[in-house]
């Protein structure tokens, strides 16, 4: 058993884990052992069964137990207004934001053009799977250790001002869209429970998110000019 207090979106939670191999991975996310935690993850083998029949390909980045961590702390964070989303997160200038996509259409490829174009001004906050805070006023977005198989990330968070939903084309271009057309495509992109009540949650706080953050609609090659277009489109305007 490893025990270890992970904090991750400003909240402390213990964690009981079987395998070293996930104490290790969350390194950069943890607490000495003596520091206070408002909730317990305790996993056991029956946890990691479930997670087997759910994830045929063995889990997140070959390991069920760091699948299972992800989901019940993605589960736990929604009783907090706190979603997990499907994304490469950068910052530029203190401020984030979101480029996503389906898996292999090239959302951390482009965040990797972006880097490339303004230097030490970016930094990656995750390149996989961001939380997202959300309140009244605002939106603020976290790193996790579940940053992408580069493991590109920090532990740290800024606010979100936009989201953009991508595509490939051969041509760039972007435009801003509105709560109605964000809906459909950001959807898929969040962790949504099978638990009803916490999924009912979940859904208002998408519905908060679209109106606190600006989104996008991105089609992009995969050349320097692609990085041009959103940086001048949502990362300027914002």
């Amino acid at each position: 058993m490893e025990s270890f207090i992970l904090r991750i979106a400003d909240i402390n939670i213990k964690i009981e884990a079987l395998q070293s191999f996930t104490k290790e991975y969350c390194k950069d996310f943890i607490l000495p052992l003596s520091s206070p935690y408002e909730y317990l993850i305790h996993i056991q083998e029956r946890d990691l069964e479930i997670e087997r029949e759910r994830d045929k390909d063995k889990g997140m980045y070959g390991s069920v137990e760091l699948s299972c961590l992800y989901r019940k702390i993605a589960e736990y964070m929604i009783t907090k207004d706190i979603l997990l989303f499907h994304g490469s997160c950068i910052g530029v200038d203190g401020k984030a934001y979101i480029f996503t996509a389906r898996s292999g259409t090239g959302k951390s490829t482009h965040t990797a053009l972006l880097k490339k174009l303004l230097g030490d001004r970016m930094i990656y906050i995750n390149d996989d799977k961001p939380l997202l805070a959300i309140s009244k006023e605002e939106v603020r977005a976290y790193g996790t250790p579940w940053n992408g198989k580069e493991r590109r990330g920090s532990n740290t968070s800024l606010l979100l001002k936009g989201i953009a939903l991508l595509s490939r084309s051969e041509t760039n271009s972007m435009r801003r869209i509105d709560k109605k057309e964000a809906l459909v495509k950001v959807l898929s992109q969040i962790y949504l429970p099978e638990d009803k009540i916490l999924r009912i949650k979940a859904l208002g706080l998408i519905n908060d998110l679209l109106e606190r953050v600006s989104f996008y609609d991105l089609q992009v090659n995969m050349d320097i000019e692609a990085a041009i277009t959103s940086y001048q489109t949502m990362i300027k305007e914002n």
